[in-house]
């Protein structure tokens, strides 16, 4: 395990972290007062998880057990058996318990380094606000990462339909004025997600970024190239079957 991985337990800090048992055998976890968590070695790869107890240290802990009781390896591609979350290079076998889950994960793409890429997919639950697809885009560009201080959207009628794994949602492109004043771009699809389906329905987000000073020598990407960018990602989003 590498050791950088894992709290600090100096004098200023032995008192705020302890051990915590971990069911997985390559796993070392922590608990302090307030967050629980653990690093993972496997498959050559570090994996780390760190979860805050706003809902009780009882539930938390729950939950970091459930994760790794759940967890395995995978290679890349590699469609695992069983209904679950896949993350990179990972997977947690899920058959629904989860109620509260909420998962979102951030690429960078090695040809274009100022281009990040964003998705979240999130349970949709009967008491959460009633949001469609339009009030949430409008309230990610608004308040929700803290983006830039201003956002124009792109063309007299902004929201256009577009689909994001099958599903109807809504699409919007934006020039983005970060708190330096420089200039970016960005796309971001909505998806409303319904908490009485049948099936797992859940609440989808894409958000395909520029970040100029990421290019690093390279002419950082156009806002019509980034919209293409954006379009084929979206294109390409779908559940993968259960096996």
């Amino acid at each position: 395990m590498n050791k950088s991985t894992q709290p600090k337990t100096g004098s200023q800090n032995a008192s705020k972290f302890r051990p915590y048992p971990i069911a997985h055998s390559d796993a070392s976890g922590w608990i302090g007062k307030s967050s629980i968590g653990f690093d993972l070695y496997a498959g050559g790869r570090i994996f780390s998880y760190i979860e805050t107890s706003y809902t009780g240290m009882n539930a938390a802990q729950q939950h970091v057990d459930s994760i790794t009781n759940n967890f395995s390896t995978r290679s890349l591609f590699e469609v695992p058996r069983g209904e679950g979350v896949c993350l990179p290079y990972s997977f947690i076998k899920d058959g629904g318990s989860d109620a509260n889950r909420q998962i979102g994960v951030t690429y960078r793409l090695v040809s274009h380094p100022d281009v990040t890429i964003f998705f979240l997919d999130e349970k949709a639950l009967t008491d959460a606000p009633k949001l469609t697809s339009k009030q949430e885009n409008e309230f990610v560009w608004g308040y929700e990462y803290g983006i830039g201080k201003r956002i124009k959207l792109h063309g007299p009628m902004p929201y256009r339909s577009v689909k994001l794994d099958g599903r109807e949602g809504i699409a919007t492109s934006a020039t983005i004025t970060r708190d330096d004043d420089s200039t970016d771009y960005g796309y971001l699809v909505t998806v409303q997600g319904d908490p009485n389906a049948p099936v797992d329905t859940p609440n989808l987000l894409l958000l395909v970024e520029r970040n100029a000073k990421y290019a690093k020598g390279n002419p950082p990407v156009s806002a019509e190239e980034l919209d293409q960018m954006a379009k084929d990602i979206a294109a390409s989003i779908k559940r993968r079957p259960t096996q």
